[in-house]
């Protein structure tokens, strides 16, 4: 297989979830949410033996369509019906739990996922990994029922699609804010390496282990202090940490500042983004928070790809070191937007 090909079958999952998303806030907020839970969460897992049976491009796009359709519909669902059971006073700590496992997930999977493939090859590796997800799937069959969704009788939506039913149209500013982090992540991902090899930065990946290791120290904590404190305790220095993050790393010669920059990063990220989640959640009634979620993870899908794409416009143009430290400034461009929001809220209360 090609490597445009083999690019071709790993962003078209993306593409996939992203078109999917608003979809599946739907489905959410209109069925119950632990059966859909349970369904795609199997069918997850029917996509991994796909894999294993796949030996054509052909069978490998095919699965990559259906992986992202339920991976989409899961995903959402799953976090709409955590928002549904974590308490309201303690939203931000749930939530804050919830995207920890997340983030330990893929912080272990690809190498123990790679360890697996080659001791016992990758058709192994997909097997054993759907059998996971199956166990995953009767985990969620022992879940009680979303009853606290299905007693909002009297707001439940009807048989026609409005538009508030497919994107939370009063979190877009907060959303769009989420999609700074996930932007951050889309760069950092795809240029550090070509950044430490211009400047011949040895060693540029221990920022991924630095970075993993402050959200795993930082979000319990940013969830309880945003329960006790508000978002804005949060929120703002989780910005102002981020766009410092980038502005070093553009701005590094050596491995120490892009350390420095990756503990920065970490508690922004991990801090930030899943206390606008939680508020999210907080903002919509029960009845909608399907549509919340989605719309959450929309903004975080196209973060991701706008990133990569603005940065590699913005290093052709002005260079890896450059384009760092413009990003930095588009992040902090979040404080205002944060700005706008808090204005949109008094004016409401």
């Amino acid at each position: 297989m090609s490597l445009s090909a083999a690019g071709f079958l790993t962003g078209i999952f993306s593409i996939v979830a992203i078109f999917v998303r608003p979809v599946a806030g739907i489905l959410s907020d209109r069925g119950g949410k632990k059966g859909l839970l349970v369904v795609f969460t199997i069918l997850v897992g029917v996509t991994a033996f796909g894999y294993s049976l796949s030996d054509t491009a052909a069978g490998l796009f095919v699965c990559r369509i259906l992986h992202g359709t339920c991976y989409a519909v899961s995903s959402t669902v799953q976090l709409a019906l955590a928002s549904l059971v974590i308490p309201s006073g303690q939203m931000g700590e749930g939530m804050g739990y919830m995207s920890l496992s997340q983030i330990l997930a893929m912080s272990f999977a690809p190498s123990l996922g790679l360890s697996l493939a080659e001791k016992a090859g990758y058709g192994a590796m997909f097997r054993i990994s759907g059998v996971l997800i199956m166990i995953a799937a009767v985990c969620a069959v022992l879940l009680p029922a979303d009853r606290e969704f299905t007693k909002d009788k009297a707001s439940a939506p009807g048989n026609s699609v409005r538009f508030c039913e497919v994107v939370a149209v009063e979190l877009l500013l907060l959303v769009t804010i989420s999609g700074l982090f996930s932007m951050m992540n889309g760069v950092v991902s795809s240029y550090l390496s070509m950044l430490g090899d211009e400047r011949g930065i040895t060693n540029i990946s221990v920022f991924f282990t630095v970075s993993s290791v402050a959200v795993l120290l930082i979000r319990p904590a940013a969830g309880r202090l945003q329960d006790k404190r508000g978002l804005t305790v949060v929120l703002v220095p989780s910005l102002i940490l981020g766009a410092a993050s980038m502005v070093c790393i553009g701005m590094a010669w050596g491995l120490l500042p892009v350390l420095a920059a990756a503990l920065l990063k970490g508690i922004a990220q991990s801090a930030g983004q899943a206390a606008i989640q939680a508020d999210c959640a907080r903002r919509t009634p029960l009845n909608r928070r399907g549509v919340a979620m989605s719309t959450c993870y929309l903004g975080s899908d196209l973060g991701n790809s706008v990133g990569a794409s603005l940065g590699g416009w913005l290093s052709g143009a002005f260079g890896h070191g450059m384009m760092f430290i413009v990003l930095g400034g588009v992040v902090a461009s979040g404080l205002g937007m944060y700005g706008v929001q808090i204005c949109i809220d008094r004016r409401k209360s």
